[in-house]
């Protein structure tokens, strides 16, 4: 109860040992008012344990600064519900550091709405797990955005599953990087509707090894040659394609 009486210049002038030293519950007790004011020197003073123990309806309070002064190994010990209550300016404030850390598993997905993964900076949608984006649902991977989808690493792109591949949309595809494409595996070539492979830029046709074409199904392969000429199909092709 003294705790939560707390007015904004004394939540703001608590010590960092002061902080740390609060239990859990005191943590939990917290209004709004006065997390809005705490500095990043008291975010670096809460322990994992009181991270853990904020109600969802707290984190919206905190200034984005804030949260991105929390260490990548405590925000970690964020659930769910804590990672879905973040504001949109509170996610874009997160490090990659951070951003690396929470999507380390496959629980962070389900927090991320289709919307929300837009909220994402495109240094931090580099920074987001394999594992989690593995994860990601088909309605989830076809909401990304195409700069974000530009922004992906080859080791990212190389990690999204057949199924992934499938849902994206063409303008998701055609915003793959020419030289990423070029590194995808015969599994997720193979994956890709005609709609998709006809969405293809010339340079990242240009960028396919020749084995690569071979995985593209027989009416994506007709789709190519009626879109660019069987003439360039097979130049682009490496001979291929005839």
């Amino acid at each position: 109860a003294q705790i939560a009486a707390l007015t904004t210049s004394q939540a703001q002038s608590l010590t960092t040992e002061q902080i740390a030293n609060m239990l859990v519950k005191q943590v939990a007790s917290l209004p709004s008012k006065d997390l809005a004011v705490l500095t990043t020197a008291q975010a670096l003073a809460l322990k994992t344990t009181q991270i853990a123990g904020l109600s969802s309806t707290q984190i919206p309070a905190f200034e984005p600064n804030f949260l991105a002064a929390i260490t990548a190994a405590k925000i970690v010990a964020l659930n769910t519900s804590q990672i879905a209550a973040f504001t949109s300016s509170q996610l874009r404030a997160l490090t990659t550091s951070q951003i690396a850390a929470l999507t380390s598993s496959t629980g962070v997905t389900d927090a991320m709405s289709a919307t929300r993964l837009n909220y994402l900076t495109e240094d931090q949608v580099q920074a987001v797990g394999t594992v989690a984006l593995y994860a990601l649902s088909t309605t989830q991977i076809a909401a990304i955005a195409t700069n974000q989808i530009s922004a992906m690493t080859s080791g990212q792109i190389a990690n999204i599953s057949t199924t992934q591949v499938a849902a994206m949309t063409t303008a998701q595809i055609a915003a793959i990087n020419a030289d990423i494409m070029s590194k995808i595996d015969s599994d997720r070539l193979g994956a890709m509707t005609t709609a998709q492979v006809t969405a293809l830029t010339k340079p990242q046709l240009y960028g396919l090894g020749s084995s690569q074409w071979s995985n593209f199904s027989s009416s994506a392969q007709t789709a190519l040659k009626t879109q660019w000429g069987s003439d360039d199909v097979y130049t682009m092709s490496g001979g291929t394609l005839s």
